[in-house]
């Protein structure tokens, strides 16, 4: 009971900031092994069109990579905004 109404409460704030940070990090690493030792995936078609030299075909898959990863990122920040409402710090780092 405490820790609904208490605990996790005062560590959303840090929390949710440190889900976003690690996020990024795990897109962008999934991305990386894909491109390296897959045999599917956008980090495997964007290779293989790189060795084809198709490079619009590469930079669509570049684009959607990148779309996906703001998906993401604004999808969490509408959560933070929404569950922290109340605390001014989260509300000025431009949540």
């Amino acid at each position: 009971m405490i820790q609904r109404e208490v605990i996790l409460p005062a560590g959303l704030p840090m929390i949710l900031p440190g889900l976003r940070l690690n996020l990024g990090v795990a897109w962008m690493t999934l991305i990386g092994v894909v491109l390296i030792g897959a045999g599917s995936g956008l980090g495997w078609r964007a290779f293989w069109y790189e060795q084809f030299f198709a490079m619009n075909k590469n930079l669509a898959v570049i684009l959607v990579v990148g779309l996906l990863g703001l998906t993401f990122d604004t999808a969490i920040r509408l959560v933070q905004k929404c569950l922290v409402r109340w605390n001014a710090s989260a509300q000025e780092a431009g949540v």
